[in-house]
């Protein structure tokens, strides 16, 4: 009976880690003083989910959005990280007591939020409520062709990116169903085992 539970644990264990893979967009922002801009837009991949921090009680939430050709594929919340906590501690005390903290809320910061790769992206925007704030063209990324044929640098290095991005998928997803394979025999060669009797 113990060695059936261990077996599904393995088994749902496997694949967890698998449903958990991704490609994301790594949008690096920098916030001046109420304002948002977008510095940069990379491609992460990670085997768990990558999730952005929102706090509407400290932190100003706002929007960002993958679209395709202004059809917004998704959209999530992310909170501006302008904020840092801080506590005081009574260096007298031996337990190392705290007797103050407070939180500073400063003018500018950088700081990267995630969103979900879409292979048919080709702009990212920021919003607050509904109003565009700002957005950059992340088509170099994306498979769809909408780059124009005579930009051969361009289209070049856009399909040198989009192949360094599926190569890289290809490899991970076989790293991870050699690990199944491997699971799998584990647990045909536990069930298959004969049982030595005891004398």
């Amino acid at each position: 009976m113990n060695m059936k539970i261990g077996i599904m644990i393995i088994v749902l264990m496997s694949f967890n880690i698998i449903s958990a893979q991704g490609l994301y967009y790594a949008v690096e922002l920098y916030y001046d003083k109420g304002n948002i801009n977008i510095k940069n837009v990379d491609i992460e991949f990670s085997n768990k989910e990558l999730t952005n921090i929102v706090n509407e009680r400290y932190l100003k939430t706002f929007n960002i959005a993958i679209v395709d050709n202004d059809k917004i594929i998704n959209r999530i919340d992310f909170g501006v990280l302008n904020v840092m906590f801080y506590d005081v501690i009574n260096e007298s005390s031996e337990n190392g007591e705290f007797i103050d903290g407070g939180m500073i809320e400063q003018d500018n910061a950088s700081f990267i939020v995630y969103i979900p790769y879409n292979e048919t992206g080709n702009n990212i925007i920021i919003y607050n409520d509904n109003q565009e704030i700002d957005r950059k063209d992340v088509s170099k990324f994306s498979k769809k062709d909408i780059v124009d044929k005579d930009e051969i640098d361009t289209e070049t290095e856009k399909k040198e990116i989009f192949n360094y991005v599926k190569r890289n998928m290809k490899e991970r997803s076989l790293y991870f169903m050699l690990f199944i394979l491997a699971v799998l025999i584990i647990i045909i060669y536990l069930l298959i085992k004969p049982v030595k009797k005891r004398k």
